[in-house]
């Protein structure tokens, strides 16, 4: 803890984020002549009393207070209260608080006391648990109330200070009282949530852990490059590796002065927040205002308690943070601070009482001792693991927002344990927890009590200096003051505890129709209370639930299990056998074994599959198979039967059918539909019963349906058994299939060697048949192909019920006919479409008369006169001669 004398002013920690009161030139020439040594000085300034952050701010704020202090126990306080009004009504209305301050505000002046020894301020006041209020400041920019060696003119206060008038709107106003008020309560020194425990000391960072935090980013490299650019930085470079310190201190500098006052973006695009938010950022912070008194690893845990284990002066420090940024994201004069801010981010418990600190969990009214209640298991049980007794899991009920923490008072020879089995003396409520005797609890008196003294805000105060407005020698303001009239009641409640009784509970196993049997079967055992757990003689429960496995003749015993727990087992279900049971559910009655009594009978599978064959046979199609089952007196068997899905082996590409269950009708028949490779196993036909498979569609859709039996040869007629083993049946479609000829005649043309091109579609049972049948190739149930004079192509294996159409190309120069142009697939024939092309004659350009005869043939001589008679008169010319020669 640090004692300041001088006057002072908030805050302090990292970078403060401060209000820039002066222009930015001026600011700039102030850090830029404000080297580390001088940072050091100011920090040891007992004249001022300003911090490192100080001399690096332009306002020169800080405050001792805002560095963490030693807030005083509450069996500190001590004095007569200063003149105090009549207490808020205890509600969670801010607004008839308001009320109440309001007619108070201004009628007397009371003086702020100051406690060196820890720097916290406070008034004294009998309504409070303490005997005095601590208080907060309002305003991190201004001075604190008390007298220091620079600052003597302290003013006296009055309770007032913040108005509807000074907000936005009065939702504003009433949400930043209501903030106020669950900061006061849940932070220090009441504690009023329990969100933190007190210690006298936590663990700091260490070396390493501090290490790992100097090794800046890439981007802050190279965004910085003459400060940190390629820098290895260290802890071991304090105190003297100046270079070092002086770049990190240049560093802290340029984001001051270049990114957060102007609110420009680095070269890579990083704002001020994203700087500070880097751990790198708040490792140099504590590098470059580390002192001889205040390592850096020491000015890093000031700024950086833990939420859930703080010192005294952690907690101060943290609610005064909260109460900062609350009043800062409301826009109060003199605050620099909001809950964005980093030094108010870098305090866990700040941000956990700004997160988690609400009006509505706040206890605002004196606290009723029957809404405390212990509820649970209160009936002891034998722990064979331990050879103890133990409860069921107890708990603590309380009433809205009392948030005890209660002292547990036991029977002798009890104790307290958590889940993990921590022993316990306290608890704070919906903590569940059990009791524990090392002897077996008989007694029937026996009590279990919880007690704590609980905390409630009867009022918030607010004060302000008088007059208003009063400045110190330097021109600031003082601060305006805030805290809690808190008050507290003891509560404590009972709860009966009843003795241990306990029970046996066996399990047994009987098979019949094999012999010998050895198959192990699974039991689960449940019982109704489930936070029964492990060994009980020959069973281990876990959450009240333990399996065992017996085969025949065998049998388990659960030991010492509560009486009155209820239970259940279960067998697990075995597809070859029927099972039945005696005594499977019922109540552990005190020294009493219950038998739960388990017969099997065995039981036999029936597998069908289902198989096609045939190129042309459809791999999807399903085909409905009838199943009868009837007893060895003949009498069909009706009911459910589960069945599981498979694929036969060797066949790929094929998609079990999902498990299900098959009923048969009251004449014993039951259907089911199977395509290519699938196959179901049906579970659970009793031993003798007779089996037949058939499928009676299958020769009426043009397949030819046979019949294996148990790895037999096939049979066209369906298969009938007696069940004595495990049985198979496989049922095989083969595809009844034909054949279709193309063929090709020229005629009118001697030695044709046009080819002439053809489609074949297929419809019917062929739609959409794909591959080679033979000489022809289908797709989607059509082939094409080309022809000559006398050639032809046949399709084999096509299915029987395939309808086609054969289709030529249209080739001008011939005539076509055909036949059997469309028709129908039969087994075993071959349809035959037959085509024939007559050739056409020439058809001449002008007379459109046909044929090259006799003609075309003058035509030609006629020419080849001509060119003769030219070329003779030419060469007369060339001669002498007239030309007419």
């Amino acid at each position: 803890m640090r004692s300041s004398k001088g006057n002072q002013s908030h805050p302090r920690g990292g970078i403060l984020r401060i209000v820039v009161t002066l222009a930015i030139a001026v600011v700039v020439t102030v850090l830029a002549f404000a080297p580390r040594g001088a940072l050091a000085a100011a920090e040891q300034s007992g004249e001022t009393g300003d911090s490192a952050v100080a001399a690096a701010s332009p306002d020169g704020a800080d405050s001792s207070a805002a560095a963490g202090a030693t807030a005083p126990s509450a069996t500190d306080a001590a004095g007569t209260s200063a003149t105090s009004a009549p207490s808020a009504d205890a509600t969670d209305s801010s607004a008839s608080l308001a009320t109440v301050l309001a007619a108070r505000s201004g009628t007397s002046t009371v003086q702020i006391q100051y406690d060196e020894d820890t720097d916290i301020h406070y008034v004294l006041d009998p309504e409070s648990a303490s005997g005095r209020i601590i208080l907060y400041c309002m305003n991190n920019q201004s001075h604190w109330p008390h007298t220091t060696p620079s600052i003597s003119n302290v003013p006296s206060y009055i309770e007032g200070y913040l108005t509807p008038e000074k907000f936005k709107s009065q939702d504003d106003y009433d949400a930043c009282m209501n903030k106020l008020l669950a900061i006061l309560y849940a932070g220090y020194s009441y504690n009023g949530m329990n969100m933190y425990t007190v210690v006298d000391s936590t663990q700091g960072i260490s070396a390493d852990a501090f290490n790992a935090l100097l090794n800046p980013p890439s981007w802050i490299r190279s965004d910085f490059p003459d400060s940190i650019g390629d820098t290895v930085f260290s802890y071991s470079d304090y105190p003297d590796n100046t270079a070092n310190l002086a770049k990190l201190n240049q560093f802290v500098m340029d984001e001051l002065t270049k990114y957060y006052f102007t609110g420009a973006t680095t070269p890579s695009g990083h704002t001020s927040a994203d700087i500070r938010a880097t751990p790198f950022y708040q490792a140099a912070t504590a590098m470059a205002y580390a002192t001889n008194n205040e390592t850096p690893l020491k000015v890093w845990d000031l700024n950086h308690s833990g939420a859930d284990t703080v010192t005294e002066s952690e907690a101060y420090n943290a609610t005064q943070y909260a109460i900062w940024a609350v009043l800062g994201d409301y826009g109060i004069e003199n605050n620099t601070l909001n809950s964005k801010s980093g030094e108010v981010t870098q305090k866990a418990l700040a941000v956990k009482l700004l997160n988690y600190a609400t009006a509505d969990k706040v206890l605002r009214a004196e606290p009723d001792a029957g809404n405390v209640k212990i509820t649970g298991g209160s009936q002891f049980a034998y722990d064979p693991e331990y050879g103890v007794w133990k409860t069921g899991m107890l708990s603590v009920t309380e009433g809205k927002n009392y948030h005890g923490t209660y002292t547990l008072t036991l029977p002798s020879g009890v104790s307290a344990h958590k889940l993990d089995g921590t022993p316990v003396s306290k608890v704070s409520a919906g903590t569940s927890f059990y009791l524990v005797s090392t002897t077996k609890p008989t007694a029937t008196d026996m009590e279990i009590k919880v007690s704590d003294t609980l905390t409630w805000l009867q009022e918030y105060r607010q004060y302000s200096p008088s007059p208003e407005g009063v400045t110190a020698s330097d021109g600031k303001n003082f601060q305006h003051m805030i805290g809690a009239v808190i008050k507290q009641k003891t509560v404590e409640a009972t709860l009966p505890l009843s003795p241990a009784k306990d029970g046996n509970l066996t399990v047994s196993k009987t098979v019949t129709g094999e012999d010998p049997s050895s198959t192990s079967f699974k039991f689960t055992v449940t019982l109704g209370d489930t936070s029964i757990n492990g060994t009980y003689g020959g069973m281990t429960f876990t959450s009240g639930v333990a399996t065992v496995s017996l085969k025949s003749g065998e049998s388990a015993t659960a030991e010492h299990l509560p009486a009155g727990t209820t239970y259940t087992v279960v067998e697990t279900k075995n597809d070859d056998y029927a099972s039945t049971s005696q005594g499977a559910g019922g109540e552990i009655a005190d020294e009493t074994t219950s038998t739960a009594a388990f017969t099997n009978e065995r039981l036999y599978k029936l597998t069908v599959s289902k198989q096609v064959s045939g190129s042309a046979a459809s791999k999807t199609q399903s085909f409905p198979i009838t199943i009868t089952l009837s007893n060895s007196d003949g009498s069909p068997i009706s009911g459910e039967f589960s069945y599981t899905g498979g694929t036969v082996s060797g066949v790929d590409g094929v998609t079990a059918p999902a498990n299900g269950s098959l009923t048969f009708t009251k004449n014993g028949t039951a259907t089911v539909s199977l395509s290519h490779g699938q196959q179901i196993t049906i579970q659970g036909i009793p031993s003798g019963t007779t089996y037949t498979v058939t499928e009676a569609d299958g020769k009426h859709d043009h397949y030819d349906v046979t019949y294996a039996a148990n790895g037999a040869a096939s049979q066209d007629s369906a298969p009938t058994g007696t069940l004595s083993d495990d049985a198979t049946v496989d049922v095989t479609n083969t595809i009844r299939t034909g054949s279709l000829e193309v063929s090709k005649h020229v005629e009118g043309e001697s030695g044709s060697k046009t080819q002439f091109e053809f489609t074949v579609t297929l419809d019917g049972t062929g739609k959409g048949l794909t591959g080679t049948y033979g000489d022809m190739e289908f797709k989607d149930g059509t082939a094409t192909f080309e022809l000559g004079d006398g050639d032809s192509k046949t399709a084999t294996n096509l299915p029987e019920g395939a309808t086609y159409t054969v289709e030529e190309g249209t080739n001008i120069n011939y005539s076509s006919s055909s036949e059997g142009a469309t028709g129908e697939i039969k087994k075993g024939e071959t349809s035959k479409a037959a085509f024939t092309n007559t050739r056409h004659g020439l058809t001449l350009p002008l007379s459109g008369s046909t044929g090259i005869g006799a003609t075309y043939v003058a035509g030609i001589a006629v020419l080849a006169l001509a060119a003769l008679w030219m070329h003779a008169r030419r060469t007369a010319a060339g001669k002498g001669g007239d030309g007419r020669d």
